[in-house]
C-alpha cells in the first residue's frame, strides 16, 4: 500500500479551492472545506478577511448552529443581542435563529 493514499474524506487546506469575495466593504477569501471533504450535512468553511472587512451581509440560519474560530488576528462578531470581540483562540457558537450583524 502507497504511503501517500488516505481516505477521500481527508482534504489539505491548499487543495481546495480559493474562492475570492468582494464588493464594497466584504472583502474575503473563502474555502469550502466541507464539501471538499464530502461533508453532505456539514459545513466547514475556512474564512479570510481583509483587514477592517465585513464577512457577510447580516443574516441567520433557521435550522443550524454556526461556530466560528478565530485562528489569527482579532474579530468582533455583532448580532441583533450583542457586540463581541476577541482575538486568537477565541470561538463564537450561534444557536440556530441567532441574526448575525
Amino acid at each position: 500500500m502507497s504511503e501517500n493514499r488516505r481516505h477521500p474524506n481527508v482534504v489539505n487546506q491548499s487543495e481546495v479551492s480559493v474562492i475570492p469575495m468582494e464588493k464594497g466593504r466584504h472583502r474575503l477569501r473563502l474555502q469550502r472545506l466541507g464539501g471538499a471533504s464530502g461533508g453532505n450535512m456539514l459545513g466547514a468553511n475556512l474564512t479570510e478577511l481583509a483587514p477592517r472587512s465585513v464577512s457577510f451581509p447580516f443574516h441567520y440560519h433557521c435550522a443550524t448552529e454556526e461556530a466560528i474560530y478565530v485562528l489569527s488576528g482579532s474579530l468582533a462578531l455583532v448580532t441583533l443581542a450583542c457586540r463581541s470581540a476577541g482575538g486568537i483562540g477565541l470561538r463564537f457558537l450561534l444557536a440556530p435563529s441567532t441574526h448575525i450583524k
